[in-house]
């Protein structure tokens, strides 16, 4: 991704704050002053030019033709103060969320500002609306070829932010108050605030459409009256614990006992989600009479899912979420006390974060077999195993590329990146466990597809959590099972990692084919057979040969029952991922100048 920062710098300003070393963004100034610019060295393009703004960025433009090749710009003013940090979010916030045109909110003391829904507002991630400034907007390269034409007759900006939402065909979230990130826009020296300067908003829409009308040639008084700021909805900054469940009554009250003593930060919103998974005993019940006891001050409510199955059950959680970081919780799984905090930091800081993962300890209710600890410490290397157990990377960090997923059992997702998986026509193959049917595969599945979508997966071991252990699971018989059912899986898995492969190294890479894949793993069974053809029946606890044949059998005998349904699947993923692509994409549309005649007439700008 290709990012600009271009800023129109008289001879004071506060270009310091964010032009530093390190930064992953180049920089375009126009500098209007009369001394000379400091950071004259530090910077990609340079024009000295008298003048507003727009109009010099296109004399840049003119000097520098290769400033139309970038994704992203974002235009600031040069008495805006922001972080190179804060900077660098708002590139990656505007990506991420699809925007076309994004504003970070200003602090609410000592801002300047003209609009006041553009004030910080707290626990808010980001506010749809139809009206950004253009203080400090960041925009696609799209947006820019739209609206490069109107720069060449709004000599000073005034009514260019009411063009932009026409232009984009009037969408209800391509436009965005980034509330999670702050800048600072100081006063000016003669003591008025911008909103000060108009007795009132009319006043304000009044000078706003003399400007329009001067160079589009409409003079419409009902312009002003048309004119009103909307909101389509905000994301909530907060975290959803969502405890799936199926018949847990005898496991249920220990997991929400971990949950109630929760101590982050008294700011955080959170909120226990139970779902019902299609649940036969008082699963339900037991859960809302232990939570109105034990944390009454905390949202709670349960839902229930009648279709069985923990992808199901996952999903109605995630529609139900209020909160934009959305934690699942085995009825198993004991979560630290600090679980709900440190999912908000994490999450929060990270806005290019779709799913993370934290440390999980094992709790056993007996005592392990013999060559349990020998079958971790084989797949510690891999940090995998069919316990979802131990660390899942060496270190803490961005683990996209070395692992490629994260474990089910705490599990957290950014909700809007799950719904952006929906909008390009996400179509899980593995729906994972399945009341007394063990299956899995649900988790790696969701964890590939946001990598598809081009998010992040990371690793934060202070995510600590227990996982209780029954002494069922810990039988030698249930590991193979896993091991069968994880082999089943593996081959819809292996669809992603082909696709992603694919677009990784630029080439093509040769689609899966049912025939070569079933024979590459009959030859290797083969072996396993002829070695011994009472081999698949082996029963020595802790044979890691006989859990390979129990992966591989597992995938031949699916493959052999889909069959061409292979290449079928393979065409569902690639066609899943160009749709990603195209949300992610820049059309190639001409600027179009005609649209600005209906200013003023049959539009209404809903801000």
């Amino acid at each position: 991704m290709k990012k600009l920062v271009y800023s129109s710098t008289g001879d004071e300003n506060s270009t310091s704050s964010w032009l530093c070393p390190g930064r992953s963004y180049d920089v375009c100034i126009a500098h209007y002053g009369d001394g000379s610019f400091e950071h004259r060295d530090a910077v990609e393009y340079y024009v000295q030019r008298k003048g507003y703004k727009f109009p010099n960025f296109l004399e840049c433009v003119k000097r520098y033709p290769d400033l139309l090749d970038y994704d992203y710009y974002l235009f600031m003013d040069d008495d805006i103060i922001a972080q190179q940090d804060t900077v660098e979010q708002i590139f990656s916030m505007t990506q991420q969320y699809r925007l076309e045109i994004s504003h970070p909110s200003y602090e609410a003391e000592g801002s300047e500002y003209s609009w006041p829904h553009l004030l910080h507002r707290e626990h808010v991630i980001l506010e749809y609306t139809n009206f950004v400034e253009i203080g400090c907007f960041c925009v696609t390269r799209n947006l820019l070829n739209l609206i490069m034409p109107c720069l060449k007759f709004i000599q000073t900006g005034h009514g260019l932010d009411l063009v932009i939402w026409d232009l984009l065909g009037k969408p209800k979230n391509q436009m965005g108050i980034l509330h999670s990130l702050q800048i600072s826009h100081p006063p000016r020296k003669d003591g008025l605030r911008l909103h000060q300067r108009f007795s009132d908003w009319r006043t304000m829409c009044e000078k706003v459409e003399r400007e329009l009308a001067k160079h589009v040639g409409k003079d419409d008084p009902h312009l002003r009256d048309h004119f009103k700021v909307m909101s389509f909805g905000c994301i909530k900054n907060g975290v959803s614990v969502v405890l799936c469940c199926h018949n847990s009554a005898s496991r249920i009250t220990q997991a929400l006992e971990f949950l109630s003593r929760q101590t982050p930060a008294e700011k955080i919103p959170w909120e226990v989600i139970v779902v019902d998974n299609a649940s036969s005993d008082r699963t339900a019940s037991i859960a809302e009479n232990f939570w109105a006891k034990a944390r009454p001050d905390i949202s709670f409510r349960v839902v229930r899912e009648s279709k069985l199955g923990i992808l199901h059950a996952r999903r109605k959680g995630l529609e139900e979420a209020a909160y934009e970081f959305v934690s699942f919780v085995d009825d198993d799984n004991w979560v630290d006390s600090h679980w709900v905090g440190q999912v908000y930091e994490t999450m929060s800081q990270n806005p290019q974060i779709g799913a993370l993962g934290g440390l999980n300890e094992p709790v056993f209710e007996t005592e392990p077999p013999k060559w349990f600890d020998t079958y971790l410490k084989a797949y510690a290397a891999k940090h995998t195993n069919s316990y979802a157990l131990g660390p899942q990377g060496p270190s803490a960090g961005d683990v996209t590329e070395s692992r490629g997923y994260l474990w089910g059992a705490g599990l957290t997702l950014r909700k809007t990146a799950w719904q952006s998986l929906l909008k390009s026509g996400f179509e899980p193959f593995c729906v994972g466990v399945q009341g007394f049917r063990n299956a899995q595969g649900e988790d790696s599945e969701i964890c590939l597809a946001l990598c598809l979508d081009g998010w992040r997966l990371w690793y934060d071991p202070r995510l600590k959590l227990k996982h209780f252990l029954t002494s069922k699971r810990l039988s030698w018989e249930y590991l193979r099972k896993a091991k069968r059912t994880g082999g089943v899986a593996a081959l819809y898995l292996n669809l992603y990692r082909w696709r992603l492969r694919e677009a990784k190294e630029s080439i093509a890479v040769s689609r899966p084919n049912w025939k070569k894949e079933a024979l590459v793993i009959f030859k290797i069974l083969r072996k396993n057979w002829k070695k011994s053809p009472f081999f698949f029946i082996r029963t020595t606890p802790g044979d890691p040969e006989v859990l390979r044949w129990e992966k591989n059998f597992g995938q031949f005998l699916e493959l052999l029952k889909i069959r061409n349904g292979l290449g079928e699947k393979a065409e569902r993923v690639l066609k899943f991922h160009k749709a990603c692509l195209t949300g992610r994409m820049f059309p190639t549309n001409e600027p179009n100048c005609g649209r600005l005649s209906t200013i003023g007439r049959d539009v209404e700008f809903i801000i």
